[in-house]
């Protein structure tokens, strides 16, 4: 008898599934409880590398596949299958020919709940646990070395957590407190090793930065505070306090890095006795220098009045020997005058503060070319000035600066060649920077910071006169402002003085 028209439909369905089951990268397993196979699609046995003619053999049972020591995992979910109609998915392993193993993950389900047949699927897990092991090869790498950067740090590092309980400390931590780990974690870090400040009065957590930075997630860095030793010994530290956030943002504690600044404090302690100490010297030494050269000045009027009046009353019947040595004498009192003179005004230079007002640098170079118009005549010298503008100080002191840098660039010529001075100016920022060029006789590199001290010539008396203060008071007339000053130059082609002032408002 043909057959009907339900029979063939349901053949044709059945056909189609297959179809489908076998175009399916998931291994599906048709099966019963005593390892019996009535269908797999190919997906599975690519997975367990058996071709589908050693199936049709009959040459493959889940049993034999199977590993011994997940047999016992697959009777608990057939056991649980025929129960419930499903089981949840579980991992195991199947054996391949070549003796190597396959992880996979299988689901099992009653394919019919008329009989005891059980329908799997299988899906291959090598991919995963090989990503899996990588990350946690991984994971122990970074473990390790998060370990490592702990204990070698020098710095000390303890975590808390949103309670404020401590997580973890480092070596360092622990051995700056003296506390042991056992010690330490589990215990509130703020009572433990902050509750005090350093005058002994209570610190309330309440306004705590560590405690701030684990509630409002800012970062906190903090220099003047202690923490408290074991031994209830307190010692000042720099700190970080960072918080911690989770994978969605959330704060979940906060990491404080520390170090003991107890040396660093000492040292600027120390550093500062020092300074005072030096500038108690030099406030001192300047007295002297004022006191001696102000001391100095009435000898040498007697000196230089007396030489000139035997100068006067006998220089017609000196002869020789005689009139060269008072010539000497005359020679030697003026020197030494100038000397003075331009000491005195050093010493003075720190012995009295100017108010500091605005001064047109433009007016003070046009008084200093006209203190200076019968150097610049002599010499021949041209000497050019641009807008240099407007800058806080004291009038008479900037004068000074002027003045010495340009004399001293009139005075050190080349021979035979006419001095060519050009002053200029520029705005860098909040400060003015002045130029002072010329084309003299230059300065030899080892030579462009020593002539800014005291008593520093660069060439003998009888080839260029001066007292060897030009350049100091120069120096220090620009730092009492604010400023700095240098020098760029090339022997033989001329220098540049170079002066950073402070900017009027």
């Amino acid at each position: 008898m043909p057959p009907d028209r339900e029979d063939i439909r349901t053949r044709e369905d059945l056909t189609t599934l297959r179809r489908l089951v076998d175009a399916n990268p998931i291994g599906v397993v048709l099966g019963h409880a005593d390892g019996r196979l009535p269908y797999v699609n190919d997906a599975y046995l690519r997975l367990l590398r058996i071709s589908r003619e050693d199936y049709e053999a009959g040459r493959l049972n889940w049993q034999t596949v199977t590993p011994p020591e997940w047999l016992p995992a697959d009777e608990r979910a057939i056991e649980e299958t025929l129960r419930r109609g499903f089981c949840a998915p579980y991992e195991k392993e199947y054996l391949l020919p070549d003796g190597t193993r396959v992880p996979v993950l299988v689901s099992v389900a009653r394919a019919s709940p008329d009989d005891e047949s059980l329908v799997a699927y299988v899906v291959d897990l090598t991919d995963r646990k090989a990503l899996e092991r990588a990350l946690d090869d991984q994971n122990a790498r970074l473990r390790a070395l998060n370990r490592q950067i702990l204990q070698s740090a020098a710095e000390g590092i303890f975590g808390l957590d949103a309670e404020g309980l401590t997580t973890f400390a480092n070596p360092a931590a622990l051995a700056m407190t003296g506390f042991t780990a056992e010690e330490m974690l589990g215990r509130p870090q703020h009572a433990l090793i902050h509750h005090t400040r350093a005058d002994g009065t209570p610190y309330p957590e309440e306004v705590c930065p560590v405690r701030l930075a684990r509630e409002d997630g800012v970062t906190r860095v903090v220099d003047d505070e202690v923490f408290w030793r074991r031994d209830g010994t307190s010692f000042p530290v720099e700190y970080t306090a960072t918080p911690l956030r989770g994978l969605r943002g959330e704060i979940e504690g906060v990491v404080v890095t520390f170090r003991d600044v107890t040396r660093r404090r000492l040292t600027e302690q120390e550093l500062r006795r020092t300074a005072d100490d030096l500038r108690r010297s030099n406030r001192d030494l300047e007295q002297f220098a004022f006191v001696a050269a102000h001391d100095l000045q009435e000898p040498l009027r007697t000196i230089t009045s007396f030489a000139q009046l035997l100068e006067r009353r006998y220089g017609d019947v000196l002869e020789g020997d005689a009139r060269r040595y008072l010539n000497f004498v005359t020679g030697g009192a003026t020197r030494m005058k100038a000397l003075v003179d331009a000491l005195l005004t050093y010493a003075n230079l720190g012995a009295t503060t100017p108010p500091v007002t605005d001064v047109d640098l433009d007016v003070v170079a046009g008084g200093v070319l006209e203190d200076l118009r019968d150097a610049v005549e002599r010499s021949g010298a041209v000497v050019t000035v641009g807008p240099l503008g407007v800058v806080r100080g004291d009038e008479d002191r900037l004068a000074m600066v002027l003045r010495n840098l340009v004399a001293n660039a009139l005075k050190f010529r080349r021979e035979g060649v006419p001095p060519r001075v050009h002053v200029s100016a520029e705005r860098v920022g909040s400060a003015v920077h002045l130029r002072v060029r010329d084309n003299g006789v230059g300065i030899g590199e080892a030579y462009l910071t020593k002539v800014f001290g005291m008593f520093q010539r660069l060439h003998r008396k009888d080839e260029y006169e001066g007292t060897g203060l030009g350049l100091a008071i120069v120096r220090k007339v620009v730092e009492s402002l604010g400023g700095d000053v240098r020098v760029e130059s090339v022997p033989g082609k001329g220098s540049t003085f170079h002066v950073r002032l402070p900017l009027a408002p």
